[in-house]
């Protein structure tokens, strides 16, 4: 039995990933991210939104695809984490799609070492892996930027 869903679906490296739409805040151009001195191999650094200082994730590193440097067609997803808003730098955003549900994500998919996909849905014969995003971004990493109090 397949289960309907919504998601905001995106791509790197021609894979398509998703999230939940309730979790995506705005989707915006790609800027000039700030590097920290203090920031774990997870974090690219910061950027300012509207007066807010938001963390970068390195999405390409917590999904384990190779470094491409930034160009100015790629977008960043400001997305809500229990932690608090975080960025997600991506190639290029989709769009809110239905999709319907394959299956969980398991110890033997392709992502299984970065822990961030928690299901496979599919819109259009591709495969979307969910991410989950509290796994994508540790709290530790957050708090080691000290962008969130402990």
């Amino acid at each position: 039995m397949e289960k309907k869903d919504r998601l905001v679906v995106f791509c790197l490296d021609g894979r398509h990933f998703g999230l939940a739409p309730s979790k995506v805040e705005r989707i915006i151009h790609a800027v000039e991210i700030t590097p920290l001195p203090s920031a774990p191999g997870a974090m690219l650094g910061a950027i300012n939104v509207q007066g807010h200082v938001v963390p970068v994730v390195n999405t390409r590193a917590r999904l384990g695809l190779p470094h491409r440097t930034i160009v100015p067609s790629d977008r960043i997803i400001i997305a809500q984490a229990s932690s608090g808003s975080i960025a997600l730098v991506v190639d290029e955003v989709v769009g809110f799609v239905e999709t319907d549900m394959i299956d969980s994500a398991n110890s033997e998919g392709p992502f299984s070492t970065s822990g961030c996909v928690d299901r496979m849905m599919k819109f259009d014969e591709k495969m979307v892996l969910v991410c989950d995003l509290d796994r994508l971004v540790s709290g530790n990493d957050l708090h080691a930027l000290g962008l969130v109090k402990a």
